[in-house]
């Protein structure tokens, strides 16, 4: 979910059409079913996981993978059809974490009506992250429930869940932390997550910060189109395959 930096997923960008075609041929999405023995309620389970997948095409700004891996999302967070405990991996777990499955805040997120049940299960990892104090988890988790939102059309429910992530990128920050390690690759994040729930003002200010710091100039062409898109009010998705000439970034700092 997210764990690669802003400049690997820029570089997939330019790889040529005829490369990608013959990649997606050789490498299509392939899954499998394991066993899993929950480490919350000890209660086995079939899951899905994935073998291996493929990208084709550019990520949207937010770094939401194009397909086939787009369309693996299901398959990034498992839940025990028991007790519901919801993780990358069921079979990791701790005393802490079985506690907070058990809470009402937890079971009530899981059943809750209004969210996507995908949406519902990242946003259950989110509390889990929450409670250990894993920042980078727990914001990776609503974003990728914000995707799930979107994919179900459920435009208020999608604003939540990025205002959710919105909110931990500003105190892993707040605490002196990055969450890709490039100069500006973060403020790409916190201005299309801004953006996104249409808080144009921070989404600008966010993206001016991030070329304030002087990034590759690939990043600060993304950062230029946020602002762009900010001022014109366009809260839709974008994807990398938009940025202009990265020199026309200068001019926006």
């Amino acid at each position: 979910m997210l764990q690669n930096p802003l400049q690997q997923l820029l570089r997939r960008t330019l790889v040529s059409v005829f490369a990608l075609a013959a990649s997606a041929l050789l490498h299509a999405t392939t899954l499998g079913r394991i066993e899993v023995a929950c480490a919350v309620c000890s209660a086995k389970s079939e899951q899905t996981v994935i073998g291996s997948t493929n990208t084709m095409g550019a990520p949207d700004l937010d770094l939401r993978p194009a397909e086939m891996q787009r369309s693996t999302m299901e398959f990034w967070v498992q839940e025990c059809p028991h007790c519901g405990y919801c993780a990358g991996d069921l079979a990791q777990g701790t005393p802490a974490e079985a506690a907070v499955v058990k809470s009402p805040a937890y079971q009530s997120q899981l059943k809750n009506p209004l969210f996507p049940p995908l949406a519902n299960r990242f946003l259950c990892a989110m509390l889990l992250s929450d409670q250990s104090g894993r920042i980078e988890s727990a914001l990776r988790s609503a974003h990728c429930a914000a995707w799930a939102c979107d994919d179900a059309d459920k435009t208020a429910e999608a604003k939540q869940a990025r205002t959710a992530a919105l909110e931990r990128l500003r105190k892993l920050k707040s605490e002196g932390k990055s969450l890709y390690g490039q100069k500006g690759a973060d403020a790409v994040l916190l201005s299309d997550l801004a953006r996104r729930i249409s808080d144009f003002e921070s989404a600008v200010a966010s993206a001016r910060e991030g070329l304030a710091l002087a990034p590759e100039s690939i990043v600060a062409a993304v950062l230029a189109l946020e602002i762009r898109l900010a001022e014109q009010k366009d809260a839709g998705r974008h994807t990398l395959d938009e940025i202009p000439d990265p020199a026309a970034a200068k001019t926006e700092s």
